[in-house]
Protein backbone atom coordinates (compact mmCIF):
# COMPACT_ATOMS: atom_id res chain seq x y z
CA UNK A 1 0.00 0.00 0.00
CA UNK A 2 1.18 3.48 -1.19
CA UNK A 3 0.64 6.50 0.90
CA UNK A 4 0.97 9.44 -1.34
CA UNK A 5 1.05 13.11 -0.84
CA UNK A 6 1.98 14.01 2.55
CA UNK A 7 -0.03 17.78 2.79
CA UNK A 8 0.67 20.47 6.01
CA UNK A 9 0.66 23.72 6.61
CA UNK A 10 3.60 25.36 8.23
CA UNK A 11 6.09 23.68 5.49
CA UNK A 12 9.20 24.73 5.63
CA UNK A 13 11.45 24.69 2.96
CA UNK A 14 14.56 23.53 2.38
CA UNK A 15 17.12 23.20 -0.29
CA UNK A 16 19.96 20.31 -0.35
CA UNK A 17 23.00 20.10 -1.97
CA UNK A 18 24.45 16.90 -2.08
CA UNK A 19 27.83 16.90 -0.26
CA UNK A 20 27.85 21.05 -0.41
CA UNK A 21 25.10 22.07 1.96
CA UNK A 22 27.32 25.42 2.49
CA UNK A 23 26.68 26.70 -1.33
CA UNK A 24 23.07 27.71 -0.22
CA UNK A 25 24.26 31.15 0.20
CA UNK A 26 26.72 31.31 -2.63
CA UNK A 27 23.42 30.00 -4.80
CA UNK A 28 21.25 32.45 -3.05
CA UNK A 29 23.28 35.13 -4.05
CA UNK A 30 23.65 33.86 -7.70
CA UNK A 31 19.37 33.70 -7.76
CA UNK A 32 19.42 37.60 -6.26
CA UNK A 33 22.05 38.90 -8.98
CA UNK A 34 20.32 37.13 -12.20
CA UNK A 35 23.29 34.80 -12.75
CA UNK A 36 20.93 31.05 -12.55
CA UNK A 37 17.66 31.48 -12.75
CA UNK A 38 14.81 29.97 -10.57
CA UNK A 39 13.77 27.85 -13.19
CA UNK A 40 17.19 26.52 -14.08
CA UNK A 41 17.31 23.11 -15.09
CA UNK A 42 20.58 22.54 -12.82
CA UNK A 43 20.80 18.91 -11.58
CA UNK A 44 22.78 19.88 -8.73
CA UNK A 45 19.82 21.51 -7.13
CA UNK A 46 17.06 19.85 -5.69
CA UNK A 47 14.31 21.93 -4.10
CA UNK A 48 11.87 19.50 -1.76
CA UNK A 49 9.47 20.35 1.51
CA UNK A 50 10.26 19.09 4.92
CA UNK A 51 6.70 19.21 7.05
CA UNK A 52 7.88 20.05 10.48
CA UNK A 53 5.91 18.62 13.46
CA UNK A 54 7.20 19.71 17.14
CA UNK A 55 6.93 17.06 19.64
CA UNK A 56 7.72 16.02 23.31
CA UNK A 57 9.37 13.34 23.35
CA UNK A 58 11.62 12.05 20.62
CA UNK A 59 11.55 8.04 20.86
CA UNK A 60 7.79 7.62 21.24
CA UNK A 61 6.93 10.21 18.63
CA UNK A 62 9.68 8.52 15.97
CA UNK A 63 8.23 4.76 16.99
CA UNK A 64 4.59 6.21 16.82
CA UNK A 65 5.22 7.63 13.07
CA UNK A 66 7.41 4.38 12.01
CA UNK A 67 4.32 1.83 13.59
CA UNK A 68 1.75 3.62 12.14
CA UNK A 69 2.25 5.14 8.51
CA UNK A 70 5.69 3.02 8.13
CA UNK A 71 8.18 6.12 7.16
CA UNK A 72 11.56 5.65 6.95
CA UNK A 73 14.03 7.67 9.07
CA UNK A 74 16.23 10.16 6.44
CA UNK A 75 19.91 9.23 8.63
CA UNK A 76 21.44 12.23 6.53
CA UNK A 77 19.45 14.48 8.95
CA UNK A 78 19.20 12.45 12.15
CA UNK A 79 20.85 14.42 15.33
CA UNK A 80 19.83 14.56 18.79
CA UNK A 81 16.53 17.34 18.38
CA UNK A 82 15.56 16.50 14.70
CA UNK A 83 14.76 13.28 13.20
CA UNK A 84 13.63 13.38 9.49
CA UNK A 85 11.37 11.08 7.37
CA UNK A 86 11.47 10.30 4.34
CA UNK A 87 7.68 9.11 2.54
CA UNK A 88 6.96 6.02 0.81
CA UNK A 89 5.86 7.06 -2.72
CA UNK A 90 6.13 10.46 -2.20
CA UNK A 91 9.32 12.47 -4.04
CA UNK A 92 10.94 15.57 -2.28
CA UNK A 93 8.72 15.65 1.07
CA UNK A 94 9.66 14.52 3.71
CA UNK A 95 8.00 14.94 7.73
CA UNK A 96 10.63 16.41 10.26
CA UNK A 97 10.04 15.62 13.90
CA UNK A 98 11.97 18.84 16.37
CA UNK A 99 12.27 17.99 19.74
CA UNK A 100 10.49 20.85 21.96
CA UNK A 101 9.00 21.09 25.17
CA UNK A 102 5.68 22.21 25.21
CA UNK A 103 4.95 21.24 21.71
CA UNK A 104 1.29 20.53 20.03
CA UNK A 105 0.38 21.47 16.91
CA UNK A 106 -0.67 25.01 16.87
CA UNK A 107 -3.10 24.49 14.51
CA UNK A 108 -1.80 22.35 12.05
CA UNK A 109 -3.04 19.85 10.21
CA UNK A 110 -1.04 16.73 8.82
CA UNK A 111 -2.83 15.29 5.96
CA UNK A 112 -2.14 11.55 4.63
CA UNK A 113 -4.23 10.53 1.49
CA UNK A 114 -4.83 7.21 1.53
CA UNK A 115 -5.65 4.66 -0.97
CA UNK A 116 -8.32 2.84 1.19
CA UNK A 117 -9.50 5.16 3.84
CA UNK A 118 -11.50 2.62 6.07
CA UNK A 119 -9.11 -0.53 5.64
CA UNK A 120 -5.85 1.99 6.77
CA UNK A 121 -8.41 3.45 9.82
CA UNK A 122 -9.02 -0.36 10.85
CA UNK A 123 -4.89 -1.42 10.89
CA UNK A 124 -4.74 1.56 12.72
CA UNK A 125 -7.61 0.61 15.21
CA UNK A 126 -5.87 -2.68 15.69
CA UNK A 127 -2.49 -1.37 16.84
CA UNK A 128 -4.50 0.78 19.87
CA UNK A 129 -4.56 3.91 17.63
CA UNK A 130 -7.97 5.92 18.37
CA UNK A 131 -9.64 7.13 15.33
CA UNK A 132 -13.02 8.57 14.58
CA UNK A 133 -15.19 7.40 12.07
CA UNK A 134 -14.69 7.97 8.31
CA UNK A 135 -16.73 11.18 7.31
CA UNK A 136 -18.25 12.09 3.71
CA UNK A 137 -17.33 15.78 3.04
CA UNK A 138 -18.52 16.03 0.16
CA UNK A 139 -16.57 16.25 -3.71
CA UNK A 140 -15.61 12.75 -3.16
CA UNK A 141 -14.02 13.39 -0.37
CA UNK A 142 -13.72 10.68 2.69
CA UNK A 143 -12.11 11.69 5.63
CA UNK A 144 -11.58 10.40 9.14
CA UNK A 145 -9.45 11.92 12.20
CA UNK A 146 -6.68 11.16 14.99
CA UNK A 147 -4.07 12.22 17.28
CA UNK A 148 -0.83 11.80 17.30
CA UNK A 149 1.37 11.37 20.85
CA UNK A 150 1.31 15.02 20.90
CA UNK A 151 -2.40 15.74 19.91
CA UNK A 152 -1.64 17.31 16.45
CA UNK A 153 -4.16 16.51 14.59
CA UNK A 154 -3.74 13.96 11.70
CA UNK A 155 -6.45 13.42 8.72
CA UNK A 156 -6.54 10.30 6.54
CA UNK A 157 -7.98 11.46 3.23
CA UNK A 158 -9.64 9.22 0.58
CA UNK A 159 -10.40 10.88 -3.24
CA UNK A 160 -13.89 8.39 -4.38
Amino acid sequence: MSYSKLVGCCILFIISFGKCKNKAHAISNELESGKISSDSDDASIQYGFVVKLDVSDMERSVQWYVNNFSLKENKNYTTPDWVQFKIPGVTNAELGLKRRAGSGSGGVNLTFEVPDIKGFRDVLILKGVQVGPVKDVGQGVLLAFLKDPDSTTIVLRQEK
